[in-house]
């Protein structure tokens, strides 16, 4: 940092000492915005923190003021200086000081992706975005914070729940972009539970409802590979070089067929043991053939 920058920021840190009025607050503010264009990330989350310190120990400071300074020390943590912890700590004052307000709604919702992507702390995850989908029932990313809770409730290996929310997304958001990963989520977490026969049928059900998505190859490669476990080596293979034709990795389709292949020649000749024919075991009272010779032989 130049020397007189330096000195600019020493000097703002300085003054917090002693309660300010709004206009050098502001400038204050204006001062730690530029740190953060120069990417002084540490000194403007510094100067942000001492001016919120001087916002609140105010009395007639208005709470937007505080709301700002509290949104900007939280960005900072999470999204540059990759503290995640102070981030979820200041977005959560944030919330609670505005909890109705665009701002205290965004920043639940950063705290559950937060805990979702950065912390995988699920089951908090879990717990924010259930505040959050209460708090926010005309919000318009509504879905995609009900998408999420889905997939922390399957990282958390509750598919009973996955299953119950994803029904749910499914029926509320028919043409939304999720609605066929819903349905696919719902099969994985069928099939988790040994349900084949029921994560088949909800594949079909999604290829019948959504006949040219984008996971047409995926719902097929899964399909084919329930239809594999349940012994349908027939339909298996249907799905698979349906697949093949349409899969953006052939290649990997390729292998599948291989092995279903093997699968389908080891058991063609390997026969089932009740077809096998009968190796030369003694029959109990039956005589063998060296048996016989000997006594042929006069005495």
């Amino acid at each position: 940092m130049k020397t007189w920058a330096r000195m600019a920021f020493a000097a703002a840190l300085g003054l917090m000492a002693s309660s300010c009025t709004r206009d050098e607050a502001a400038a204050r503010r204006a001062l730690a915005d530029d740190l953060v264009l120069k990417q002084e990330y540490r000194r403007a989350e510094e100067l942000y923190s001492a001016v919120l310190v001087d916002l609140e120990a105010r009395g007639d400071a208005p709470p937007q003021d505080r709301i700002a300074i509290l949104k900007r020390i939280a960005e900072l943590n999470g999204k540059t200086l990759g503290r995640p912890r102070e981030a979820i700590k200041y977005y959560r004052r944030l919330a609670d000081a505005a909890p109705n307000s665009p701002e205290g709604r965004d920043a639940q919702a950063n705290i559950a992706w937060i805990l979702y992507n950065d912390l995988r702390n699920y089951e908090e995850a879990v717990q924010s975005y259930n505040i959050l989908i209460k708090r926010s029932p005309a919000d318009p990313n509504l879905p995609e914070y009900r998408w999420n809770l889905i997939n922390a409730w399957f990282k958390l290996r509750n598919y009973g729940q996955v299953l119950l929310e994803a029904k749910s997304f499914a029926d509320a958001y028919p043409q939304h972009e999720r609605a066929p990963q819903a349905l696919l989520l719902m099969s994985d977490a069928l099939a988790l539970q040994n349900r084949r026969r029921e994560a088949i049928a909800t594949l079909n059900s999604l290829l019948e409802m959504y006949p040219s998505s984008p996971l047409r190859s995926q719902v097929l490669l899964d399909r084919g590979g329930l239809y594999e476990q349940e012994g349908n080596h027939d339909q298996a293979m249907r799905d698979y070089m349906d697949a093949l034709r349409i899969h953006s990795n052939p290649e990997s389709v390729k292998v599948k067929i291989a092995t279903l292949e093997k699968t389908i020649k080891a058991k063609t000749e390997d026969p089932p043991s009740a077809l096998r024919p009968r190796a030369n075991i003694p029959v109990q009272g039956a005589v063998s053939p060296a048996t016989r010779a000997r006594r042929a032989v006069p005495r």
